[in-house]
């Protein structure tokens, strides 16, 4: 049981990158422009432009610096760190066969990703969203954007609405995301922004007073943290000042610091071990 489970959880963590990698290619497909009759402009195209003509030299900024990513390009940097994290410590917990079934907390986290997949359209207007949208039976497609401030909304094979709604700050890197069904008592809150280190973020799903499984994440050059908590409030905003630790102050959570792997279970049980990352 424990090994299908372990299997089911890998093909679940690979269905969803590969649903990423999609949207993505959908979204340099569209990064030559709008469509002809869209007369909103996008501004992080504009300035990641001017960005290349100021950086001939090829050096890379520090992480904490303006990107002068596209909306788009941003939240497609932030998920590939993030799945790649969410991968690693999935493999090694299932991997580990003492550890196996701790694997499976972190499909909450994997799975999120999906109600937000309309974030990889943002910036590339009507005809990209919905085109890419199409691909999960997403139909009624609706896409306005107004500066950096973005409203998707579709029904989804089940002909239920949803309400995407985003902003984007240029200056900070920094994405906050909501979406809704059935009502505003009902959604997952979603932001992430750039760190020194890399990346912080979190997940809030709220259901009227209802308590919540939601998570906060930290991403690093050597892995990260993922760390699960329950509440029947919204967390505070990030402010990109968070510790790369940050999340390790939630009653669970696992990491990932090079070849180290360290966690603390719902029970409170605490465990470290090393692996080795299959190339």
């Amino acid at each position: 049981m424990k090994e299908k489970g372990n299997k089911k959880m890998k093909n679940i963590i690979s269905l969803v990158m590969a649903m990423l990698l999609v949207l993505s290619l959908a979204g340099c497909g569209n990064s030559g422009g709008k469509p002809a009759d869209d007369k909103s402009a996008d501004p992080g195209t504009q300035q990641n432009s001017a960005d290349n003509k100021d950086n001939k030299d090829g050096k890379s900024k520090p992480s904490a610096a303006p990107t002068k990513f596209t909306a788009q390009q941003s939240y497609a940097a932030y998920m590939e760190a993030k799945s790649e994290l969410a991968s690693t410590l999935t493999d090694a917990l299932s991997d580990n066969p003492d550890y196996a079934m701790e694997s499976m907390a972190l499909l909450g986290v994997v799975m999120v990703d999906v109600a937000i997949m309309p974030a990889a359209f943002l910036g590339l207007g009507q005809d990209a969203a919905a085109t890419g949208l199409a691909v999960f039976g997403g139909t009624d497609v609706k896409y306005t954007e107004n500066g950096n401030r973005y409203t998707i909304t579709y029904k989804n094979q089940n002909g239920e609405t949803y309400e995407f709604q985003a902003e984007y700050d240029p200056a900070a890197d920094a994405l906050v995301c909501e979406v809704t069904s059935g009502g505003e008592d009902e959604g997952i809150y979603y932001e992430y922004r750039k760190a020194p280190f890399g990346y912080v973020g979190q997940i809030y799903s709220f259901e009227s007073d209802a308590v919540t499984e939601s998570y906060q994440i930290s991403v690093h050059e050597n892995g990260g943290v993922i760390g699960i908590f329950e509440s029947d409030k919204r967390p505070a905003a990030l402010t990109g000042g968070e510790a790369k630790d940050f999340p390790k102050a939630c009653p669970r959570w696992y990491a990932q610091d090079g070849s180290t792997i360290t966690a603390v279970t719902a029970e409170g049980e605490e465990f470290s071990f090393e692996y080795a990352k299959e190339e």
